[in-house]
């Protein structure tokens, strides 16, 4: 993608979005340190991941906001491996107002 001119740059940096799942940190580590071909003059690339995002109704109101813990597995948290985060679509927050006791089939 980023052999043309269509992929996304920041400051002369290919950007990367990771959503989460896919590789662990130990493989990302690896994937990141990886030599990388890319067009003269473009600088290596940036990774971003997806931000948690959590909610709550509060007062008949969805409250979001971003989730404290960042992706980390073991010793090595994600922040460390990532160039920073980026907000999307959050979860969704319902009130659930019945709850079902038995399922009759």
């Amino acid at each position: 993608m980023y052999a043309a001119e269509t992929g996304i740059l920041y400051e002369g940096h290919p950007l990367i979005f990771l959503f989460g799942g896919g590789p662990n940190c130990v493989e990302f580590d690896q994937i990141k340190r990886h030599p990388y071909s890319l067009p003269e003059g473009m600088l290596e690339p940036w990774f971003a991941g997806r931000a948690p995002m959590e909610g709550d109704i509060i007062n008949g109101r969805v409250e979001y906001r971003a989730g404290c813990v960042p992706w980390q597995e073991g010793e090595r948290e994600w922040s460390e491996l990532l160039e920073g985060m980026f907000g999307w679509v959050p979860i969704r927050v319902v009130e659930v107002k019945t709850v079902l006791t038995h399922l009759v089939i």
